[in-house]
């Protein structure tokens, strides 16, 4: 892989999973769904951790879910958490992997942490004997309608458990998705 991904002095074995990045984040921007209906969604990123060989633990009646792994029982849990739903607009984009799913998008950019977190998850696994700590990641659903129980519903199914307090939580946000 060509250096100009490469800016940050990133492991090589990332730099290797940029493909899987873009094709990852292209096949969800095409499947956006708006909060709670996350059907699609939820079930691509479920399949890629359960190939992955990722511990999945699913919510009856919810989209969201958890996936772990555990490397060693008697170490701590780190968490990574990313948002699933989309937007009720058009897309914002003309290219190839535009939404196929008339007045919904990914503006928001919720494909692009799911890819980030996807992308990481893969390396993780990959790269497990060199773990210091055991993984969660948090697939959220609802986060951009406050009318749809998302993250405060996440935290009573469960989500938080097995993750000590001031545990480090990864999450993020992306502006400027439409360049």
């Amino acid at each position: 892989m060509s250096n100009k991904y490469n800016t940050f002095n990133l492991d090589g074995k990332l730099v290797e999973l940029h493909g899987f990045s873009i094709e990852t984040r292209r096949a969800l921007h095409q499947i956006p769904e708006v909060s709670g209906m996350e059907f699609k969604t939820s079930a691509y990123c479920q399949a890629l951790m359960t190939e992955m060989g990722y511990s999945l633990t699913t919510y009856e009646g919810f989209t969201g879910f958890i996936a772990d792994l555990t490397v060693n029982p008697e170490w701590k849990r780190v968490g990574f958490r990313a948002d699933m739903d989309a937007l009720e607009m058009n897309d914002m984009t003309e290219n190839d992997y535009r939404s196929q799913h008339e007045g919904r998008s990914h503006n928001c950019g919720h494909d692009t942490h799911m890819a980030i977190v996807l992308t990481t998850a893969k390396y993780l696994v990959e790269n497990q004997g060199e773990l210091k700590h055991n993984v969660r990641f948090i697939f959220q659903m609802a986060e951009e309608d406050m009318r749809v129980p998302g993250a405060s519903k996440m935290v009573e199914l469960g989500c938080m458990e097995a993750l000590p307090k001031c545990t480090p939580c990864i999450t993020m946000q992306r502006w400027n998705t439409a360049s």
